[in-house]
C-alpha cells in the first residue's frame, strides 16, 4: 500500500511492515522535541534486544537522525512525530515503520538476516512490537529522570 503525502513522498506499507503509534502526554515543552530521539534509538535497541533473544548477531540498523532506519545503506524503516497543545499539556504521537518481512520497497530485517546468519529464525513483527515498548520504557524512563 502506498500513501502519498503533502510533500510528495511516497510513504510505502507493504504487507510485512510493522507499522504502529502511540501517544504521550507531557508538561514539559523543553523535552517534547527530544522525544524523537528516544524513539528512534529504542526501535534500533530493540532489533538488537530480538536479535540477542534468539543467539543471532546483531543486524546493524542505523540512525539518520533524527528519524530514519537504514540497513546495508538502505531505508528499512522510519519513525514520525506530531504534537499538539491542549489543557496545558503536549500531546506528543509518534509513528513507526519498520519493514521486517518484504524486500520491497528496499530490503527487510528477515533478508539480511536470512543473509548474515542462514537462519531459520525469522524476526516476528509482534516480537519487535514488545521488544520495542520494553526498551522505550527503559529509555524513556531514563531520559526523563537521569537526562537533565
Amino acid at each position: 500500500m502506498s500513501f502519498l503525502s503533502r510533500s510528495k513522498n511516497v510513504w510505502e506499507s507493504p504487507k510485512g511492515c510493522l507499522m504502529f503509534s502511540f501517544t504521550l502526554q507531557m508538561e514539559d515543552a523543553r523535552v517534547v522535541p527530544l522525544v524523537q530521539y528516544v524513539v528512534s534509538l529504542a526501535i534500533t535497541e530493540a532489533i538488537n534486544d530480538v536479535c540477542d533473544a534468539k543467539g543471532m548477531p546483531h543486524l546493524g540498523v542505523k540512525i539518520k537522525w533524527p528519524n530514519d532506519l537504514y540497513l546495508n545503506g538502505l531505508k528499512v524503516g522510519g519513525v514520525l512525530f506530531t504534537s499538539t497543545y491542549k489543557s496545558k499539556k503536549f500531546n506528543v504521537s509518534a509513528g513507526i515503520g519498520l519493514n521486517v518481512d518484504s524486500n520491497k520497497p528496499t530490503t527487510c530485517l528477515n533478508a539480511v538476516n536470512q543473509e548474515m546468519n542462514s537462519a531459520t529464525y525469522q524476526i516476528r513483527r509482534e516480537d519487535m512490537l514488545v521488544a520495542f515498548f520494553q526498551r522505550f520504557e527503559y529509555l524513556f524512563d531514563i531520559f526523563l529522570n537521569k537526562g537533565e
